[in-house]
């Protein structure tokens, strides 16, 4: 099933408008069919369901709704969407399990790709091991893509790209307590890598500093295609050196530190 939303609809402000509830709880609603969703420039969209549109609530796109099949998401243009997902339940690990590929552009308002907040992800649960492109482009107070045990989960990630993003400050953030049984020790280094990665593009990103915030050692076996451009900020991509042999280390440091438009 594909979803394909008209972009002239400005008043159009969810896709579900009814919440189910059994004792006071809200029943998780599951779209075991649909493969690919395009959201674009929906001035006034505020979610994927009803629930999180209230005043004061903060609003996710796929609020109390599993997508297990979903294979294809481009959000573009949402200026309301604070967050995609909110993974507070065990089941929400599951909602987007099979993406394959996100493209999220110009929403002003997001803040965070994917929110683990309470939830523990195991060592040995990859969430998002199916996903092979992101392309960010235009969030403006988005300040991170992700944690380092959802950078764990990334291995069949072949496409990174983010760009006109002037908030973000690393591509992987700092691990939220709690969040994870991977332990990131102030101090020791840890590793991360990014088995499948071959293009790595970051531009117009005018406060990163570097690619991971935290003490971790980066590797990228197959990275063959790096383009950093107008990253002013920019000295490294980690505090160690960075594991990539299908590059010159010295033109890869070059690149990163480049202060070229």
């Amino acid at each position: 099933m594909d979803a394909n939303t008209p972009s002239n609809l400005h008043h159009f402000t969810q896709v579900v408008a009814m919440d189910a509830k059994r004792n006071g709880v809200i029943d998780m609603l599951e779209f075991p069919k649909l493969k690919r969703l395009v959201l674009n420039d929906l001035s006034n969209f505020k979610s994927f369901r009803s629930e999180s549109n209230n005043d004061g609530i903060i609003r996710t796109l796929f609020n109390q709704v599993t997508l297990p099949n979903m294979e294809k998401l481009r959000i573009w243009g949402l200026q309301y969407i604070v967050k995609l997902v909110n993974m507070r339940a065990e089941n929400s690990s599951k909602s987007l399990q099979n993406l394959k590929r996100l493209d999220v552009k110009d929403c002003k308002s997001l803040e965070v790709l994917f929110d683990f907040e309470c939830l523990t992800i195991p060592k040995d649960h990859r969430v998002f091991e199916n996903l092979t492109s992101i392309v960010v482009k235009g969030c403006g107070i988005l300040k991170y893509l992700f944690s380092p045990s959802m950078a764990y989960s990334l291995v069949a990630l072949n496409i990174l790209e983010v760009s006109n993003c002037e908030s973000i400050k690393a591509i992987v953030g700092k691990e939220e307590k709690g969040t994870s049984e991977i332990q990131i020790v102030e101090a020791m280094k840890t590793r991360v890598v990014f088995p499948k990665l071959d293009r790595l593009l970051l531009r117009n990103l005018s406060s990163i500093q570097m690619f991971c915030s935290q003490n971790c050692e980066l590797e990228f076996p197959l990275l063959e295609d790096l383009i950093i451009e107008n990253c002013r900020m920019m000295r490294k991509l980690s505090p160690w050196p960075v594991i990539a042999p299908k590059l010159d280390i010295s033109d890869l440091l070059d690149k990163a530190g480049s202060l070229e438009d």
